[in-house]
């Protein structure tokens, strides 16, 4: 069992009976209304968890586990340290009246294993035992929290699908405009369709313009003007040939090196 402190809790509507009466379902209605809508659920259960207390709760914790996340927890309004190890463990089956807690479970509906989460909401009640119309009103909210962060998620499928379905359209737009550029540029210089590509691509890296802008541009004059040849790089200089050193004289053993000095010419006779 949860055990919290006992805070002074203002008055909130009560029912003796099994059955909400009108002025509890509009309330309710009234609560669905202020949650805020995400595609998160921890967005979407902590603004559903401000929303009930102190109208049908005293208190509210919030726990939600995912695989994309980490385990989310809140208390509002903030209390003391609480025992949360019963909390954060999502519960299954539908929400029962305890002691002085009603557990909600929350589950996501959706077939997607990565945006998949689970977790519980309950309410806690100090001032008495919680009844079954609470727990039936903690229910509908839980309902109405998941519905809404289904709800945004889809729209958030839905125009990323049609933001890729536009990207798709562009790009299929541009290759036939690139396309019948390339064939402009094939029959006026007689060219190859891999040489007519790499023509529209060096003119539009040096006008500093898109490729789709060229190729519209080669399809409204029916012209494509060649680019003008790029300047040969002039070649570098040859190193100069290192000066040859004269040779040295080879010294004798034992003694500098020096050119032995002819002897005097033998004599005849």
């Amino acid at each position: 069992m949860v055990t919290l402190s006992t805070p002074a809790a203002p008055a909130r509507v009560r029912a003796a009976a099994h059955v909400p009466t009108d002025r509890e379902l509009a309330a309710v209605l009234g609560m669905a209304e202020q949650i805020e809508a995400s595609t998160e659920p921890s967005v979407v259960f902590a603004s559903l968890a401000k929303v009930c207390v102190p109208v049908i709760g005293d208190a509210c914790i919030v726990s939600i586990s995912s695989a994309q996340h980490d385990p989310y927890a809140l208390v509002w309004p903030p209390l003391e340290p609480v025992d949360a190890t019963k909390v954060r463990t999502a519960v299954t089956g539908h929400s029962q009246p305890g002691e002085e807690a009603i557990f909600t479970p929350i589950g996501s509906r959706s077939a997607n294993r990565g945006s998949c989460y689970r977790g519980a909401f309950t309410l806690i009640s100090y001032r008495d035992r919680p009844t079954t119309v609470q727990a039936l009103l903690a229910q509908l909210l839980v309902d109405r929290a998941m519905a809404i962060v289904e709800q945004e998620r889809s729209s958030a499928d839905l125009s990323q699908a049609h933001q890729r379905a536009d990207n798709l359209e562009t790009a299929l737009v541009s290759s036939r405009t690139i396309g019948m550029a390339m064939g402009i540029a094939m029959e006026r210089h007689r060219m190859s369709s891999d040489q007519a590509f790499n023509l529209l691509r060096r003119l539009s890296q040096r006008r500093h313009r898109k490729l789709r802008e060229i190729a519209d541009e080669v399809i409204m004059t029916g012209e494509v003007e060649l680019p003008e040849p790029e300047p040969e790089p002039e070649p570098e200089p040859e190193p100069e040939p290192e000066p040859e050193s004269e040779p040295r004289p080879v010294g004798l053993p034992g003694g500098p090196a020096a050119i032995p000095k002819p002897g005097p010419a033998p004599r005849i006779g």
